[in-house]
Formats: structure tokens, C-alpha cells, sequence
């Protein structure tokens, strides 16, 4: 459990130096709580709220004073074995996701590039530049005349909309 720098990080099966900011946690007596529930029931939003109203520091995050209000329910073991198998299924499902959101941004480059070929060889007919077939347009508190004469009004906010607390849209 991670209490300086990233307090709530919950880690398991990682191996090497405990510091002060991380700290080691283990079932006193496994009839009691499995190590499984643990490492489920500290990611709950409910502790990692706890955590978070604890924690202080500016730079770095400190949250060791957390450790004393934080309140894990025991269920029976059957039952906790329950729970965590149904979590470690979802948790599953969730790295297959993210393994398959990569993968899809990974094909998408190599897709572009195998149909379009490397953009540094710009010998092809068909490269013109931006500006040339759109209009950038980026916030401005006026209006700006677009090339077509249209007169384009984005909205931008600046650190001087920013007064005692709330935001002067005018």
C-alpha cells in the first residue's frame, strides 16, 4: 500500500526495498481475512476515500496518518473467496480490454501508414499544406474573417477570467 507520492496505490506480488511511504500489509491470520480480500477490499472506493481525506503535502503526497481511520469489513471466508473470484474474473476481462485498446491504437498508425506509405518522402502529388485547405482557427475574443469572408467567434478564457473564486465570462 502506497501512502507517499501516489497514496492508495495498491500493489501485490511486487518483491524488493519497503520504504517509508509504501507499507507491506498481511493478514494476521489468514482464517480470519484472505490476502486477496486485502489487496480488493483497499482499492474500495470507500478506503481510497479514507486515504485521500488524509492525505497532506504539497509536492509529494503523504497519507501514513490514514492508517488509523481505515475500516476493512471481514465477511466469512467462503465468502470472501466468493467475492475475490468474481473481482479477479473482472479484473481479467479488464486487462484483456486494455490489451486490446492498445493493440487497436498500435493498428491504426501501422494501418495509415501501410496504406499512405512514410509522410518524410513528400514527393507525392497529393501533400499540401494545412493552412492551404483549412482554417485554424484558435480562440480569439473578437471575431476572425475566415478566408471565405465568414467571421468565426471562439470563445477562449484567459487567467484574467479567473476572479476570487468563480469564472467572469464576459
Amino acid at each position: 500500500l502506497v501512502l507517499d507520492g501516489s497514496p492508495g496505490y495498491v500493489g501485490m506480488g511486487h518483491s524488493g526495498a519497503i520504504s517509508s511511504g509504501i507499507r507491506r500489509v498481511r493478514p494476521i491470520n489468514e482464517s480470519l481475512v484472505t490476502r486477496g480480500w486485502l489487496y480488493y477490499a483497499l482499492q474500495s472506493p470507500q478506503i481510497q476515500a479514507v486515504i485521500q481525506a488524509h492525505s497532506q503535502g504539497v509536492t509529494i503526497a503523504h497519507a501514513s496518518s490514514a492508517i488509523p481511520h481505515l475500516r476493512i469489513p471481514v465477511p466469512s471466508l467462503p465468502e470472501q473467496q466468493r467475492i475475490v473470484a468474481i473481482l479477479r474474473k473482472a479484473d481479467d476481462l479488464r486487462q484483456l480490454r486494455r490489451r486490446a485498446n492498445q493493440r487497436a491504437r498500435d493498428l491504426l498508425p501501422a494501418l495509415f501508414y501501410e496504406m499512405f506509405g512514410d509522410f518524410s518522402d513528400r514527393r507525392h502529388s497529393w501533400f499540401v499544406a494545412l493552412e492551404d485547405i483549412a482554417d485554424v482557427v484558435s480562440g480569439v475574443a473578437k471575431g476572425r474573417k475566415l478566408r471565405s469572408n465568414e467571421t468565426v467567434t471562439v470563445p477562449y478564457l484567459r487567467v484574467a477570467n479567473v476572479q476570487a473564486g468563480f469564472l467572469d465570462l464576459s
